[in-house]
C-alpha cells in the first residue's frame, strides 16, 4: 500500500510540473485540425482566395452536398441547432431567425471565431452573420446553406479591409474546413457532423507494425502490452511496449488518410494530415512536422528492404485516400514504424518533444505498475488523454476556443 502511495504521489508531482510548463503545448493524439494554438501570425487572404485550394465539396474541404433539409422534418431535428452567442451579430432579414440555424460543427468553429474576432480588435469588432442555413433557394442548387454546413460572414463595423484577416482567423484558428473570401463577404463552411475524422484519428486499421516475434500486426491486432519496432532515441533499431491507445475507432469511416509513398525502397503509409512524420530535405537533418507538410522529394526514414536497419528514402507521390479505422498507438519510446515507415506517435501539435514530456507521468506509472489501469484492449479515447484535455482548459494552457 505504501508503494502504490508513493508511486501515485510521484505521479501527482510530475503531472503538475508537465502541466505548468510555461512552454505546454498539448494536443496529443491525432486529427484534422490545423495544428496547436501558437503565437504563430497567418497572412490575410487575398481577394478570391480559398483554402484548402480545392473544390468545396472535395473530401479535402467540407465534403459533398447530400440533399436540402427542410424545416420541421425529423432531420431538420436532429440535425440543426441554433446558435444564441452575444458576441456574434445576426443579420436575419428573414425575420425569423433561420440565419442562426446550422449543424453543431459549423456553430462550434462559428463561437471560436467570435472568440479570435474579439481578441484581435480588443472586443471593438464582432462577427456578423449575413446567412447561414438557407431555406428559401437563394442559393446555387448544391450549396451547403441548404444542409446548414455553410455561413456567409463579415465583421460587425463592415470594414472590408478586415475581411481578409476574418478569412485568415476562420480558417487557422477557428479550423471551418473550407474557406474563401468572396466580393463583400467570407463564405465558410464544414464537414458533416458525423465526420469521424473531426478529431483522435491516426492511422488505418489495416496499417501494419513488427513485433518482438518478428511477425506483423495490424492495427487492429495490435494490443498494449505488445512490444513494436521503432528507433531509440541514439538512432538504433529496438522494440518498444505499447502503453496506451490515445484514441482507437475500429468502426471509423475516414475520408481524407494521406498516402506517402516512397521510392527505394517502396513503401507506403497512411496516416492524418496533422499526425506528425520525420522528414528531412537534404537527408542529414530530420525534424517532425505534419504529414501534410510533406511533398514529393522531400527525405524521410524507412526500414531497409532486408528489415536489419533504418535507411533515408525519397518521397515518390502523395495522394489522399478513404479507409477504415482510426488507431493511435503509443510506444515508451514515442515513435512508431508503421508499414515500414517510421512515424511519431503524435499529432497536432509540430512539437514532438513536448508531446512526449506529456506523457512522462503515464510512461512511469506504467513502467510501476505494469499496464496500469488497462487489459490491452481498449476503444475510444483513453481517460488519461481526456484528463489532459480538462486540466488545460481548466488552467488556460490553451485557449478554450480551441476545445471541442
Amino acid at each position: 500500500m505504501m508503494v502504490r502511495r508513493n508511486a501515485l504521489s510521484f505521479f501527482t508531482l510530475i503531472f503538475m510540473f508537465v502541466t505548468f510548463v510555461q512552454e505546454f503545448r498539448l494536443l496529443i493524439a491525432c486529427g484534422v485540425g490545423k495544428g496547436s494554438y501558437t503565437n504563430r501570425k497567418f497572412p490575410p487572404f487575398t481577394k478570391y482566395q480559398q483554402k484548402p485550394d480545392a473544390n468545396e465539396e472535395s473530401i479535402v474541404a467540407s465534403g459533398p452536398f447530400n440533399h436540402k433539409i427542410r424545416i420541421g422534418t425529423n432531420e431538420f431535428k436532429r440535425k440543426m441547432i441554433r446558435c444564441f452567442e452575444p458576441n456574434i451579430v445576426f443579420r436575419d432579414d428573414e425575420g425569423n431567425g433561420s440565419d442562426r440555424y446550422m449543424t453543431r460543427r459549423c456553430e462550434r468553429a462559428l463561437k471560436r471565431l467570435a472568440q479570435f474576432v474579439r481578441v484581435k480588435w480588443n472586443n471593438k469588432v464582432k462577427v456578423r452573420v449575413i446567412e447561414a442555413w438557407d431555406e428559401d433557394g437563394e442559393h446555387y442548387p448544391r450549396s451547403l446553406h441548404y444542409e446548414g454546413r455553410a455561413i456567409d460572414i463579415t465583421t460587425s463595423d463592415r470594414d472590408r479591409t478586415k475581411y481578409g484577416t476574418l478569412a485568415s482567423l476562420a480558417y487557422f484558428k477557428a479550423e471551418f474546413d473550407w474557406v474563401t473570401f468572396l466580393d463583400g463577404h467570407v463564405h465558410v463552411s464544414c464537414k458533416k457532423d458525423d465526420a469521424i475524422e473531426e478529431r483522435n484519428s491516426c492511422f488505418p486499421g489495416d496499417a501494419t507494425v513488427i513485433v518482438d516475434n518478428g511477425e506483423t500486426k495490424t492495427m487492429e491486432q495490435l494490443r498494449i502490452g505488445d512490444k513494436v519496432l521503432t528507433q531509440s532515441t541514439s538512432g538504433d533499431l529496438i522494440y518498444s511496449k505499447v502503453i496506451m491507445f490515445m484514441d482507437s475507432k475500429p468502426d471509423a469511416v475516414i475520408n481524407n488518410y494521406i498516402e506517402i509513398e516512397t521510392d527505394n525502397p517502396k513503401r507506403r503509409i497512411e496516416l492524418t494530415k496533422k499526425h506528425l512524420i520525420l522528414k528531412s530535405e537534404n537527408g542529414q537533418s530530420f525534424e517532425a512536422t505534419f504529414a501534410e507538410n510533406v511533398k514529393a522529394g522531400d527525405i524521410i526514414k524507412a526500414l531497409s528492404s532486408n528489415g536489419t536497419s533504418l535507411v533515408t528514402t525519397m518521397v515518390r507521390k502523395i495522394k489522399w485516400k478513404r479507409n477504415y479505422g482510426a488507431f493511435a498507438p503509443l510506444t515508451e519510446e514515442g515513435t512508431v514504424l508503421v508499414n515500414g515507415i517510421m512515424a511519431s506517435c503524435y499529432a497536432l501539435t509540430e512539437n514532438h518533444n513536448m508531446a512526449h514530456l506529456s506523457f512522462l507521468p503515464w510512461r512511469a506509472v506504467n513502467g510501476i505498475f505494469n499496464q496500469f489501469g488497462n487489459n490491452g484492449i481498449q476503444t475510444g479515447e483513453h481517460w488519461y488523454v481526456h484528463m489532459l484535455r480538462t486540466i488545460n482548459r481548466l488552467f488556460g494552457l490553451l485557449p478554450e476556443i480551441y476545445s471541442l
